[in-house]
């Protein structure tokens, strides 16, 4: 029988996910039973990771995780029976909890199968272990001292039968429990400096079973990666792509590249072998790891296989199978892979299989897969969006707010026409950040200028963005340039929206990236031909009247302007020879002053600004260009066709410019 409890968490986040509902809870078994989500008027973000929200076993780490558990070629493969837990009617349970909690406060030697026990009766009654501690403190406090007393006396199992107890409980924030798992994690330390490579494997499963995917925040995490480093060296395939997806876990941090180098070394001659899923693991971990593979490396060319094979599967994907696909097309994104033939085939698979059942979390890594390539093809991006609408429509969803930033930045980048009901639905689901007040997001920022590159602007949430506590939120460590882009939404605010009216946010030059005219030249190699044919120019006419500029502070990409006021210091000679190109190149330009109120800019297109194999720019240029004009810019294009005609010779490049400028 359900008891309602209604909770509107309209102010919680909780790491991945938000949402508003309503929550039934069961009256017994409370841990264990999968919630049942009331639908609102609310688009539900649903954040898994916190079991009294939404149940964990829907997350796909934790079935990444439980397939590592059952399938029999990992060690950490454990039977299916210690997931059950006997049942019997609360009072039954009630009286056999305080017979066995006496049992263990008064008996001098407690046996480590009593504990468990215990642990087993908290977990199968869903009594609160709260309860006891407040009817009972100090019965209590003598019991977790004889647990944690306990488990140093337990073997691998026995320590692995506790964390599954106690992760059932585990709902509970209290200090008493996380004494004990605390207990558990520094038992699993000790034993895995005695332990061989296996037993270490299973050791760590522990760890994740207490802690999940935050195992790499504590402290034992170091030692166990540096004895992962240690006795890698004789692991079989299965092993190692534990091993990848265990340090992928902790997200670039306290990981020795070289390390994971000499693992994908080791995994790429049986990497073939692998099944799809496990395949698919491996390269999660390498993902999340930081690693960046060659296009041109074994096991890119066999993760192409893998998909090609499977993309020739006629059975529907399961969860885990997505999974995997999502992690190798991450690799080959990465690994800049570039295959034709391979993005024919894949776009092919998308569009003409109607059985594929892709989740949320899928569609915008597809999508990135080609955005980042700077490929666009409009049916693909077409019937991805469709998708993905039915998705924002159906209020069951579970719908990730990083996703739904990388789905924007697909469609802003390459300029994709989205349909107007795509907006709408995903303000809706971004105004659940609105009412979380969340002031650390990053995702919130990227979502609404990716909305301004497509040209839609969604007032109540930029005026969120621009809240101070918001902006505080975002500074710090890699975060500015999140900052970098509220001041570019700010630009954009002046000239296409002036009736949105926002504070601009007050920042230093400290708090914002550091980008400046000599970086702009280094980095791009279309720039710095460019400045040769400037240099050419400037030297005639005696004075920079061509300057390189950053035209909006807050976009990083430069455009080369005319300087009219220079350009009047410039002083026509007499028409003797050596002063005529002097005299003529000054007579161009002046011949542009007062048109456009003197605002004449070059913009070059290099090949990465350009979406293949069109003329088109990619996102964040296009709003340039938008912007600029608007505020009478007249923008002059320059391609790098048209410089790679020039050569080398400066002087046809000066020519080249002079031309693009003068035109009308």
């Amino acid at each position: 029988m359900l008891r309602t409890v209604t909770q509107v968490l309209k102010r919680r986040y909780c790491g991945k996910y938000l949402y508003t509902c309503n929550v039934f809870k069961p009256e017994s078994n409370y841990s264990s039973q999968l919630l049942v989500l009331k639908k609102t008027n609310f688009v539900p973000l649903y954040c898994y990771g916190t079991k009294t929200m939404v149940s964990e076993e829907n997350t796909l780490s934790y079935k990444v995780l439980e397939h590592i558990r059952e399938v029999s070629e990992y060690i950490t493969s454990q039977p299916q029976q210690e997931k059950q837990f006997p049942s019997s009617n609360v009072t039954d349970m009630k009286y056999a909890i305080e017979k066995t909690l006496l049992f263990i406060g008064h008996n001098p030697e407690v046996k480590v199968s009593e504990v468990l026990q215990l642990f087993s009766l908290y977990a199968s009654s869903g009594l609160f272990v709260m309860q006891d501690i407040i009817a009972n403190k100090a019965l209590m406090k003598n019991v977790q001292n004889k647990v944690m007393s306990s488990i140093k006396s337990m073997n691998v199992q026995e320590l692995r039968h506790l964390a599954v107890l106690v992760r059932e409980l585990r709902y509970q924030k209290i200090g008493y429990l996380g004494s004990i798992r605390g207990s558990l994690a520094n038992q699993c330390e000790v034993k895995a400096m005695e332990s061989d490579f296996s037993e270490i494997l299973q050791l760590f499963d522990i760890l994740l079973l207490l802690y999940g995917n935050g195992v790499y925040k504590r402290k034992e995490y170091e030692e166990f990666v540096s004895l992962f480093e240690t006795y890698s060296s004789s692991a079989d395939p299965h092993e190692l792509v534990q091993v990848l997806y265990y340090v992928g876990l902790g997200k670039k941090k306290r990981l020795s590249q070289e390390f994971i180098i000499d693992i994908i070394q080791k995994l790429e001659p049986k990497f073939r072998d692998l099944s799809f899923c496990d395949a698919g693991i491996a390269l999660s971990g390498i993902f999340k790891s930081g690693v960046s593979l060659n296009r041109s490396t074994p096991l890119v060319q066999q993760t192409v296989q893998h998909l090609l094979k499977r993309m020739e599967d006629p059975r529907v994907m399961s969860d885990l199978d997505s999974y995997a696909f999502v992690s190798m097309i991450k690799v080959l994104r990465t690994a800049k892979y570039e295959d034709e033939e391979f993005f024919h085939t894949l776009r092919e698979y998308i569009c003409k299989n109607s059985q594929v059942p892709l989740t949320f979390q899928v569609i915008p890594h597809i999508l990135a897969f080609y955005a980042s390539n700077r490929i666009y093809d409009k049916e693909l991006f077409s019937k991805l969006e469709k998708i993905a609408l039915e998705f924002l429509k159906d209020q069951t969803s579970q719908v990730r707010i990083r996703d739904v930033s990388r789905l924007l930045w697909c469609f802003s980048h390459t300029g994709h026409d989205c349909h107007p009901q795509l907006y709408t639905l995903i303000e809706k689901c971004l105004s659940v950040i609105h009412l979380s007040q969340m002031t650390n997001d990053h995702h919130f920022s990227d979502s609404l200028l990716s909305l301004v590159i497509c040209g839609h602007y969604a007032k109540d949430l930029i005026k969120n963005a621009f809240m101070p506590a918001r902006i505080t939120g975002l500074k710090g460590h890699q975060r500015s340039k999140q900052l970098s882009r509220l001041l570019t939404l700010y630009e954009s605010l002046k000239i296409e929206a002036p009736g949105l009216i926002v504070e601009k946010p007050q920042l230093s030059q400290e708090e914002l990236p550091v980008r400046t005219l000599s970086d702009e030249i280094c980095h791009r190699p279309g720039l710095s031909k460019v400045m040769e044919g400037v240099r050419c120019i400037n030297e005639i006419l005696g004075a920079n009247v061509l300057k390189l500029k950053f035209l909006l502070p807050s976009i990083n990409y430069a455009n080369l302007i005319v300087d009219f006021d220079n350009l009047k210091s410039v002083e026509t000679m007499s028409s003797c020879d050596s002063f005529v190109e002097r005299n003529h190149i000054k007579e161009q330009l002046s011949a542009l002053e007062g048109r456009s109120n003197n605002l004449v800019a070059i913009e070059i297109l290099e090949p990465h600004f350009l979406i293949r194999p069109s003329s088109d720019p990619i996102g964040i240029i296009r709003l340039k260009l938008r912007l600029l004009s608007k505020s009478g810019w007249d923008m002059k294009i320059l391609s790098c066709s048209e410089l790679e005609d020039c050569g080398n010779d400066t002087r046809a490049i000066a020519a080249l410019l002079l031309d693009k400028v003068t035109k009308c």
